[in-house]
């Protein structure tokens, strides 16, 4: 498993450089969802699972023979039944949860898991919440993926989140954001331009969305109130050949950042004033949808520059 507080996703990868997507290689799919504590107050996680058509069609078709068509959400299926008099639905749920895992150990998918200490990164930067961390875990999934697949040579066919309430838009605006790096887009690392979204029947969203929650839920015994080890689960799906992968956002992880980004401040020519100008030119509110647009507007001014 991997600590982000030692290793910098947000490092410069080399944007000259041309990588040759091979087209002979079966394209890949990507479905991914989110996971929060109860209350959104502690942590918060963005997963996916990236496979071939023929592997994910693998997969759905036993999962669904394993649920018998039921929708499974991650979360229910553990709690749903842990203070029932009946102790055997609660142990069923438990046995299917076991299960789905090890259907997803032994798919060949891939996988990529991403929690944040979110209470200790409200406490360092004032003002951040549950949808700021939302969108960080999800950038930084997004470079992940980006940064092995120049490495594998494999295009994206496709992305799919979980159809959540009222983000669809500035995720997509991130995904935009993105998808005009110059490094991906010379070399057409993404075959889909625009994200797409899927309801919670879709099986292989269910499966992200169990990815999901072991990621929150190892951030969550780790520094939530009740500390508990590591889950079997969580150990089964890290140890699938290193197929999947976990990385954490600490209370470290957060202190280092805040002392990088004053020292940023500092040699940066860009001055707080610049958001401020371009959102009262374009009259527009100073909001998260507006930021990520005004992000896209700056990359693109400066592209422009001479070198």
């Amino acid at each position: 498993m991997r600590d982000s507080n030692i290793k910098n996703r947000n490092d410069e990868d080399g944007e000259d450089r041309v990588v040759v997507i091979d087209p002979a290689a079966d394209k890949l799919r990507i479905f991914g969802d989110e996971s929060f504590d109860e209350k959104a107050h502690r942590v918060v996680a963005v997963a996916g699972l990236i496979g071939t058509q023929k592997e994910w069609d693998a997969l759905v078709a036993k999962w669904i023979g394993r649920t018998g068509g039921k929708e499974f959400h991650a979360i229910e299926c553990e709690t749903e039944f842990s203070r029932d008099p009946d102790k055997e639905k609660h142990r069923a749920n438990l046995a299917l949860y076991r299960d789905l895992t090890q259907l997803i150990v032994e798919s060949g998918l891939r996988g990529f898991g991403i929690a944040q200490d979110l209470a200790s990164a409200k406490e360092i930067f004032p003002g951040m919440d549950a949808e700021v961390g939302y969108y960080k875990c999800f950038t930084d999934y997004l470079n992940e993926r980006g940064d092995t697949g120049l490495k594998e040579r494999r295009q994206i066919e496709e992305f799919i989140l979980h159809n959540r309430r009222g983000e669809q838009y500035n995720v997509g605006v991130i995904y935009q954001f993105y998808m005009h790096r110059p490094q991906w887009k010379k070399n057409n690392l993404f075959a889909c331009q625009r994200l797409s979204f899927d309801t919670a029947r879709n099986p292989r969203i269910q499966a992200a969305d169990l990815v999901a929650r072991e990621s929150m839920k190892l951030v969550d015994n780790l520094y939530g109130p009740v500390r508990r080890p590591k889950r079997e689960s969580l150990k089964a799906l890290a140890m699938a050949n290193n197929r999947i992968q976990f990385q954490v956002y600490t209370r470290e992880y957060f202190l280092s950042l805040r002392e990088k980004m004053v020292e940023l401040e500092k040699r940066s020519d860009l001055q707080w004033g610049t958001l401020e100008r371009w959102l009262a030119e374009n009259k527009l509110g100073n909001n998260w949808s507006n930021r990520f647009h005004f992000l896209i507007w700056l990359e693109g001014q400066k592209n422009r520059r001479p070198i």
